[in-house]
């Protein structure tokens, strides 16, 4: 559901969050590919953000993984029993772990699944494109943050998908604004 691969990208989040700059990404990017550092490190030894900032990113990432799992249709998961992370991450040495409530992922992933059902009755294609109305327009002015770019976003007549992949808010969270929106 992202924009590499089908991966978010932390860069590519930080960049859409406007955290960091296109220069500044490019020259951590350089920087990552002489020396093998995390793009996150990079990014914290130079003061850009701070590792408040990457955990939450990691969070978003991990999350939209968990949650977009309960949207496959058709899927069959399997889990070994005392598989570990090593044993399937050959380099498992460069990996950066972090504390998560896995529990409470999961307990939200799973309530989202009617909600989920009731977004797909509006929204029953990733490649619908909305058009900003009139009311929406005069939403624009009051709006939130978060709001207004949604809402320009949408004046521009991109697709969800594209807006999903602009905003960076999550998936979940950009379908249910558009299908709040269009239900106004």
């Amino acid at each position: 559901s992202g924009i590499s691969g089908g991966r978010l990208r932390v860069g590519e989040i930080l960049l859409a969050r406007g955290k960091i700059s296109q220069e500044i990404l490019a020259k951590a990017l350089v920087t990552q590919r002489s020396t093998g550092a995390a793009l996150g490190d990079i990014l914290i030894q130079r003061g850009f953000i701070s590792r408040q900032e990457l955990d939450e990113i990691v969070h978003f990432q991990l999350e939209e993984e968990i949650y977009d799992i309960f949207t496959w249709r058709g899927a069959e998961c399997t889990f070994e029993a005392g598989a570990t992370i090593g044993d399937q991450i050959e380099d498992y040495h460069s990996v950066t772990t972090l504390a998560a409530d896995a529990q409470r992922i999961f307990v939200e992933a799973a309530q989202r699944i009617p909600i989920w059902q009731q977004i797909e009755r509006t929204i029953y294609s990733s490649h619908m494109i909305f058009r900003l109305t009139e009311r929406g327009a005069t939403m624009l002015e009051t709006a939130t943050r978060g709001g207004r770019k949604l809402l320009e976003l949408v004046r521009q007549e991109y697709c969800v998908d594209t807006i999903v992949l602009k905003a960076m808010v999550g998936r979940f969270t950009i379908w249910k604004a558009l299908a709040d929106l269009a239900g106004v």
